[in-house]
C-alpha cells in the first residue's frame, strides 16, 4: 500500500495490476480488471472514512456533487456499461472498409500465430506491396505491428470471425473508458471528481468513435490511447510512489503505445509539460523522470528504421491524388486548405453530423487564403492560442496541458508538417477529442459555478437535463451509425449521399453494388438491374471527377458485363489500360473473352467468337492461346489473310514455340494466293 497527502489529507492505492497486453483482451480478465479498479475507484469515500479529522481549514473539500454520487465504484460502472452497450450492436457486423486489406487479404494475420514474426519484422502493408510488386508510399513508413498481431492470434483461436474481433473492440473501447475515468479522477481531479465523470460522459457518448469502435481495423487507434493513459496513469504514480515498478510499467506501456501508432513521440514534449504542469514537478526533475521514455522512444525509432527503412520524412505520403490530393494544389492552396481543415476538425468535435467513413479526393476541394473558411479556422486558433497564454499567465495549469495535448495531436494529424497520406478522417479526431472533452467539462462545471442567480438545486437539474439529452441524442446517433458499418454494400450505399464529391466513395458505392447483383437471389429480378444501373451512375460520376481513374474504368467494364454490354465493357478496360497497363484483371477478362468466343465458336457463330477474342487480345497482347484461337476463328470463315496475320505475330512476337499456331499458318500458307504473303521468320 503507498500513500500520499494532499492539503493535510491521506490517499492510498494498491500496487497490483492484474493484466498485460494478451489479458487486455482476454474476457477471463474483466472481472478481475473491474474489481481492481472498483478498489481504487473508491479510494475518496473510503479514506473520508478512516482519516482522522485535524483541521477543517486544511481538510481537501470535494465540489458540490452535481450527479447523484461522488462513487467510483457506481461510476465506473456507468462508464462502463453506457461504453459496451453502446457498441453492443456492432457484434454482429461484418468487415467492412479496410478490413478486408489489414486482415483478410493479409497472408500473415490469416496464418495466425505463424504469422506473428513477420508481422512484427515488416511494415504494416509490406505483404500488399510485395503482392502488387510496389513500395512503401507513405512519408515515414507503416510499422504498426500491435493491432495487427492481435488479429492474428484471434484468427488462431476463433477463425476468420468479424464477431469475436468487434466484440473485443467494444470492450477495448470500455476498458478505455474506465481507465480515463480513473486517470481524471486520481491523479487531474482529486478535489472535484464531477469533471472526471462529465468528461468520460462526454466522451464515452460522441459520435465522432464511430468509425473507431466499429471499423475492426481501426483497433489501431483504440491501442495508442489506452496505452497512453496506462502510461500517463504509471508515470503519476512513480512521482507520488518513488517505485522502479511503476516507471517501468509506464516505459513498457508507452513502447505498446509506440507499436500500436506513431502518436507516443510526442511524449518527448507532453510528458515533461504533465509532469511540471499537472504533477507540480520541477523542470530538472521532469527531464530526468522523462529520460526512461526518451529511451524507449530511441529504441522504438531504430526499431522502426531498420525495418521500414524509411529515414526522409520530407519524402511526400503518397503520389497518388486519390491519397493525397495535396500534390496538385498551389503553396497558398495547400496552406489555406490544412488551416481550414484544422477548424473542420474542431467543429467535428462540437457537431458530429453527418459522419461519413471517406473525405479523399475531391470531398474537400482546395481553398484560397482569401476564403472565410481559411480566415475564420486561423482567427479561432488564434484564440485558442490566446486563451492557452492567458491560462499560462494564471497559472491555470490542467487547462494549459489539456490545451498543449489537444494543438500537440492536432498538429501531428494536420499534414503541416509532414504530409500523412489523408487529407480528414474522423478516426483521427480520437485521441483530440480527449483534451476536448475534458476541457469542455471544465468550463461546463466552471460555469455552472459562476452562476449566482439560481440555487444549486437549480444549476444541478440544469446539467442533469441538459447532459440526459445530450447522451439520449448522442446514443441514438452512435447506434444508428453503428448498424452503416454492417458491411461495404451498407457503409458505401449510405456514406455515397455525404460524401458525394469523393472519388472513392462513389467507386466503392458501385464496387459494393455490384457485388451485391451478382447475389443469386438477385438473379433474374427488378433490383439486379436496378443495382447495375446505380453502380454505372456512380462510377461515370467518380470518372469526371477524376479523369484517370484506372479501379473506376475497371468496374465500370464489370458493370457492363454483367449487363451483357459487351463493346462498352471493352471499352472502359481498354481505358484501364491506357492508365494502369500492368493491373493484373485485365489478364484475367481477356480471358473471360477467350472462353466466350469459344463458345460462340464452338455454336458456330465464328463472327461473334472473332470478335471476343480480338477484344480479348487487346486487352492481353501476350496471351498465345487466345491469338491462337483467333487466327483459327479466322481460319474458319475463311478469311486466311488474317488468320495469316494473327499466326504470323503470334510467332514473331508472342511465342515462337507455339506448335499449334505454326501448324496453323503451315496451313494457312497452302491456301490459293497465301504462298508469297507470309513473313514469318
Amino acid at each position: 500500500m503507498v500513500s500520499f497527502f494532499v492539503a493535510g489529507q491521506r490517499f492510498s492505492f494498491r500496487l497490483e495490476f492484474p493484466f498485460h497486453l494478451v489479458h487486455l483482451c482476454h474476457p477471463s480478465y474483466i472481472g478481475q480488471f473491474y474489481s481492481y479498479f472498483q478498489e481504487e475507484f473508491d479510494f475518496m469515500s473510503k479514506q473520508k472514512k478512516q482519516t482522522k479529522i485535524i483541521a477543517p481549514a486544511v481538510l481537501p473539500k470535494l465540489a458540490p456533487g452535481y450527479f447523484f454520487t461522488h462513487s467510483g465504484k457506481i461510476q465506473a460502472l456507468i462508464i462502463f456499461l453506457l461504453g459496451f452497450l453502446l457498441y453492443v450492436n456492432t457484434i454482429p457486423n461484418e468487415y467492412a472498409l479496410d478490413d478486408g486489406l489489414l486482415i483478410k487479404d493479409n497472408k500473415w494475420v490469416q496464418q495466425g500465430s505463424k504469422g506473428l514474426s513477420k508481422i512484427f519484422s515488416h511494415g504494416e502493408l509490406d505483404y500488399f506491396y510485395e503482392s502488387q510488386g510496389g513500395s512503401e508510399q507513405f512519408s515515414g513508413g507503416r510499422y504498426r505491428p500491435l493491432s495487427i498481431a492481435t488479429f492474428a492470434i484471434e484468427q488462431s483461436i476463433f477463425g476468420d470471425n468479424p464477431h469475436v474481433r468487434h466484440f473485443f473492440n467494444a470492450l477495448i473501447y470500455a476498458l478505455t473508458l474506465l481507465l480515463m475515468l480513473y486517470f481524471l479522477r486520481k491523479f487531474i481531479f482529486p478535489k472535484n471528481p464531477d469533471i472526471a465523470f462529465l468528461a468520460t460522459i462526454l466522451f464515452a457518448v460522441h459520435p465522432i468513435h464511430t468509425e473507431v469502435v466499429a471499423n475492426i481495423k481501426s483497433r489501431n487507434e483504440l491501442f495508442p490511447f489506452l496505452f497512453y493513459l496506462l502510461t500517463l496513469i504509471f508515470c503519476s504514480r512513480y512521482v507520488i510512489s518513488k517505485k522502479i515498478s511503476h516507471a517501468v510499467l509506464g516505459c513498457i506501456f508507452l513502447f505498446l503505445s509506440l507499436l500500436s501508432k506513431e502518436y507516443g513521440v510526442l511524449f518527448i514534449v507532453l510528458l515533461p509539460l504533465f509532469l511540471i504542469l499537472v504533477m507540480r514537478v520541477p523542470l530538472k526533475k521532469s527531464l530526468l523522470i522523462s529520460l526512461p521514455y526518451y529511451t524507449v522512444m530511441g529504441i522504438y525509432l531504430l526499431i522502426r528504421i531498420s525495418i521500414t527503412r524509411v529515414t526522409d520524412l520530407s519524402k511526400k505520403a503518397t503520389e497518388e491524388v486519390l491519397n493525397n490530393q495535396y500534390i496538385l494544389g498551389t503553396v497558398p492552396e495547400k496552406i489555406a486548405t490544412k488551416v481550414y481543415l484544422l477548424g473542420k476538425y474542431l467543429w467535428m468535435l462540437f457537431y458530429p453530423h453527418p459522419l461519413s467513413s471517406d473525405y479523399s479526393f475531391n470531398q474537400i476541394p482546395f481553398i484560397q487564403p482569401d476564403n472565410f473558411l481559411f480566415i475564420g479556422s486561423l482567427l479561432l486558433h488564434a484564440s485558442l492560442i490566446g486563451l492557452m497564454i492567458y491560462f499560462f499567465l494564471k497559472k491555470k495549469n490542467v487547462a494549459l496541458f489539456f490545451i498543449l495535448f489537444y494543438f500537440a495531436h492536432l498538429f501531428l494529424i494536420s499534414n503541416l508538417a509532414v504530409e500523412i497520406g489523408t487529407t480528414f478522417s474522423e478516426r483521427l479526431t480520437y485521441i483530440i477529442s480527449f483534451p476536448f472533452c475534458v476541457l469542455l467539462a471544465m468550463g461546463i462545471i466552471h460555469g455552472l459555478e459562476s452562476i449566482r442567480l439560481s440555487n444549486f438545486k437549480t444549476r444541478q437539474l440544469l446539467l442533469i437535463g441538459i447532459l440526459s439529452v445530450h447522451t439520449l441524442l448522442c446514443s441514438l446517433q452512435v447506434i444508428a451509425r453503428n448498424t452503416d458499418w454492417k458491411n461495404d454494400f451498407t457503409l458505401f450505399t449510405k456514406d455515397v449521399n455525404v460524401s458525394s464529391n469523393s472519388v472513392l466513395v462513389n467507386a466503392n458505392a458501385a464496387k459494393s453494388l455490384i457485388n451485391e447483383s451478382i447475389l443469386p437471389q438477385y438473379k433474374d429480378t427488378p433490383t439486379r438491374k436496378e443495382y447495375l444501373e446505380k453502380s454505372i451512375a456512380y462510377l461515370q460520376k467518380s470518372i469526371a471527377i477524376y479523369p484517370r481513374f484506372a479501379n473506376g474504368y475497371l468496374n465500370l467494364g464489370v458493370a457492363y458485363f454483367y449487363q451483357e454490354k459487351y463493346k462498352e465493357a471493352f471499352d472502359a478496360w481498354m481505358k484501364t489500360k491506357e492508365y494502369h497497363r500492368s493491373e493484373p484483371k485485365l489478364r484475367e477478362f481477356a480471358t473471360i473473352f477467350k472462353n466466350n468466343g469459344l463458345i460462340k465458336g464452338g455454336n458456330k457463330d465464328f463472327t461473334t467468337a472473332i470478335q471476343f477474342l480480338n477484344w480479348g487480345s487487346q486487352l492481353d497482347e501476350t496471351n498465345d492461346d487466345i491469338l491462337y484461337n483467333l487466327g483459327g476463328a479466322y481460319y474458319s470463315v475463311g478469311n486466311f489473310e488474317m488468320a495469316r496475320k494473327t499466326w504470323e505475330h503470334l510467332l514473331n512476337d508472342v511465342n515462337p514455340n507455339n506448335q499449334q499456331a505454326r501448324n496453323g499458318y503451315n496451313a494457312v500458307m497452302t491456301m490459293p494466293g497465301m504462298q508469297n504473303s507470309g513473313t514469318q521468320k
